[in-house]
């Protein structure tokens, strides 16, 4: 197999590093708090996507999701929109708690200004408020903290950050972790709205920097403005998932695709097992803008983005055509993309019809010009 050189990573150059090392030290101090309550059990270990409290003697155990809308929200500051970036925020909540098997229930948010505007703080309310009501979830409280010497904007006065954290229910010993992925399992991906809320550090610096653009110019491709296409709003998957759960589907896995693209399909629990993407969609034409606005790789795209797919569920071939009714039933376009490989190296490898195969690596996508390996049919 050969493959080709590695290229510097411009995601980093924006000031993001991936390095896992850092976070790795984070959660190395945060595991011995495990055990600080008698009555709440960790059912979960750190990594996926949501954490289960399980509380002995209880049916009903409790999941609880953390999440913001990131440097999205300098371009909403940009173009002067706000009532959008409340659906991001709820979104990347909610759709992580349902990667756990979770019923998401509620969600409090954490909202930092620079200074307040009331008008603001409506358009963000309202946004907050639309995406409680697609989850289905209530918001009943949070925090706004003034942090003047803190939060700054684009323009004087204009800066926030917005996180949340969101807690559902799930049955006792009933997450959905990946644990029983096998090979032979096929992998659904469920269309997405475009960037969602991951990979702005990178965007920003292509669309505004490269590209040279303003929020009101049209994006190149894509017939409308940028601001229009940078801050459409992160799908919700809730429904759908919801859907499948209930449904006859063997759910065994549900993947929230978001920062690290295509990589976060390693979170799944199961070992010895790979993924092998062989039929991805085209992308939207916003991720061939980056690509060629930037000179960004196909493998880092792949890893930053989620390139059109921004939700996957594994479950048996017999069951793809369940989940995939389930997500039209949303209105929600879904390709089967591939299928659970056996495979030591737990790889994730995507193959691409013209140009260089991609293959996860220590972590990183690479591009080589021949797949190898004993699970290539």
């Amino acid at each position: 197999m050969t493959e080709t050189a590695t290229v510097k990573s411009q995601y980093a150059d924006t000031g993001v590093d991936q390095d896992a090392t850092g976070l790795s030290a984070l959660i190395a101090q945060l595991r011995p708090s495990f055990d600080n309550h008698p009555r709440a059990r960790v059912a979960v270990d750190l990594g996926h996507y949501a954490s289960v409290l399980e509380i002995p003697g209880l049916p009903v155990a409790i999941a609880i999701a953390t999440d913001g809308v990131g440097t999205k929200i300098l371009v909403a500051e940009m173009a002067g929109r706000h009532d959008t970036v409340g659906i991001d925020c709820v979104a990347m909540n909610a759709n992580d708690l349902i990667c756990i098997g979770a019923d998401p229930i509620s969600m409090v948010d954490y909202l930092a200004v620079e200074t307040l505007d009331t008008q603001q703080l409506e358009a963000i309310g309202k946004g907050l408020a639309e995406g409680a009501r697609r989850a289905e979830i209530s918001i009943p409280g949070g925090e706004l903290a003034q942090l003047k010497e803190m939060i700054k904007g684009v323009e004087p006065g204009s800066g926030y950050d917005l996180v949340g954290s969101c807690v559902g229910i799930l049955e006792s010993g009933k997450a959905i972790d990946g644990s029983r992925v096998a090979p032979g399992d096929r992998v659904v991906g469920v269309a997405s709205t475009g960037l969602h809320s991951n990979g702005f550090s990178l965007a920003r610096r292509v669309v505004f920097g490269d590209l040279g653009l303003s929020v009101d110019d049209e994006m190149p491709g894509c017939g409308r403005s940028v601001a229009d296409e940078l801050l459409e709003p992160t799908a919700m998957y809730v429904k759908e998932a919801k859907a499948m759960m209930t449904g006859p589907a063997d759910v065994k896995a549900f993947v929230h695709v978001t920062g690290g693209g295509f990589l976060n399909l390693t979170r799944v629990a199961a070992n010895g097992i790979g993924f092998h993407l062989d039929a991805l969609p085209a992308p939207p034409p916003v991720f061939a803008t980056i690509a060629s606005g930037g000179n960004v790789s196909a493998a880092e795209m792949h890893e930053v983005f989620n390139m059109g797919v921004g939700f996957v569920v594994v479950v048996p071939e017999a069951d793809v055509e369940t989940v995939r009714e389930a997500a039209r039933a949303e209105g929600k376009e879904s390709w089967d993309i591939g299928r659970i490989v056996a495979d030591e190296e737990e790889r994730v490898v995507i193959e691409r019809g013209e140009g260089p195969h991609l293959e996860s690596r220590d972590g990183h996508f690479v591009e080589t010009d021949t797949l190898a390996g004993p699970f290539v049919r």
